[in-house]
């Protein structure tokens, strides 16, 4: 193709969307047997207060993280063997959180189990860096809320997935003694050096930047659509992928009824009530999405000027769901528009 199209960080790496999830590392049985501790850690440390806790191999656990573990544990995980007996036996908690954490914890005392559910925070796993010998792992990961955990999730569940705008940096030792066969070696939020990278390698593979002065906007697709299923328009970009099941576009036209962004919006949802509409006064951009009949997704979005409204598209099949509805986000979050464009 002869537009401005360039790859992030000058790669892209096609995903196999027929896996599962994040489609990296999750049928890897080192994952699954660490992802309970790693849910359970990241769920604690969010709630510890304004903060979220930091884990380091020579830091000290928190209280506040200590209690939030262990009762949050008795809903997570059985695996992680969590029982009521250890809300009330100091001992067993020391021990146990030996076993979790390298650089263990001093007991919460007795603790009274909450009966009412909690909402379920975990890491939906982007980038996985496991040592040759197989005794270290580093994961990276976005944060969730939902009624459960993502694994064996149905595609309407995973569509009412909250995105938390937070990722996770957890580093990992094997250990005999641990619940799930590791041990937590440091865990942190927001870590600025290692998300970027890390972030970086993640976007590098799921997402191809696309970028065009001349129309005046820019913004980033799910690069499992390749070079052979895209093509440049006199509008903007689009893409099909060739079996059919997702398609994309993005594209600039005049704007002749002189729209503003709210009555845009009012006006799609005037056309389709069942439709989901929202505004982020941040980036200015309208979202909509529409459940088709055949089951499959499409999101639209705008960015209105006086001049011009700028507009893009990703339609996705059912099957595809737990992937795009992230990619989603991505794209809408990249989407921007240069009143400076030629045109």
């Amino acid at each position: 193709m002869n537009g401005n199209v360039r790859k992030l960080l000058a790669l892209a790496l096609v995903l196999c969307l027929s896996m599962q999830g994040a489609a990296i590392a999750e049928e890897d049985t080192s994952l699954t047997a660490a992802l309970p501790l790693i849910d359970l850690t990241a769920s604690a440390a969010l709630r510890v207060g304004e903060e979220p806790e930091r884990i380091d191999p020579d830091g000290v656990l928190s209280q506040a993280f200590v209690q939030n573990f262990f009762l949050l544990g008795r809903q997570a995980d059985p695996t992680l063997g969590i029982t009521g007996q250890l809300l009330s036996d100091a001992a067993a908690q020391e021990d146990y959180l030996r076993r979790c954490f390298v650089c263990g914890g001093a007991a919460a005392g007795t603790l009274q189990e909450n009966t009412a559910p909690f909402d379920y925070v975990g890491v939906r796993v982007m980038v996985v860096d496991e040592s040759e010998d197989g005794t270290a792992m580093r994961v990276m990961g976005d944060l969730y809320q939902a009624d459960r955990a993502l694994a064996g999730m149905t595609e309407t569940e995973y569509a009412a997935v909250r995105w938390l705008d937070r990722r996770a940096v957890i580093d990992l030792r094997r250990s005999v003694e641990a619940p799930c066969g590791w041990q937590v070696y440091s865990f942190s939020l927001e870590a600025e050096l290692e998300m970027e990278t890390a972030a970086q390698d993640y976007f590098t593979k799921t997402m191809t930047e696309y970028m065009n002065p001349d129309l005046g906007f820019s913004l980033q697709y799910p690069a499992v659509f390749g070079e052979d299923c895209v093509r440049e328009t006199a509008a903007g970009v689009e893409g099909r992928l060739q079996d059919g099941t997702a398609s994309f576009l993005a594209e600039r036209t005049a704007n002749d009824a002189a729209w503003t962004l709210e009555t845009l919006m009012a006006q799609k949802k005037q056309e389709n009530p069942a439709t989901e509409t929202n505004i982020n006064e941040v980036s200015g951009c309208g979202r909509q999405i529409t459940a088709l009949e055949d089951g499959a997704t499409r999101m639209d979005l705008y960015i209105v000027t006086e001049t011009w409204v700028y507009h893009a598209q990703l339609c996705y099949d059912a099957s595809l769901a737990k992937d795009f509805a992230l990619y989603s986000d991505y794209m809408m979050n990249s989407f921007m528009a240069d009143e400076l464009g030629l045109g």
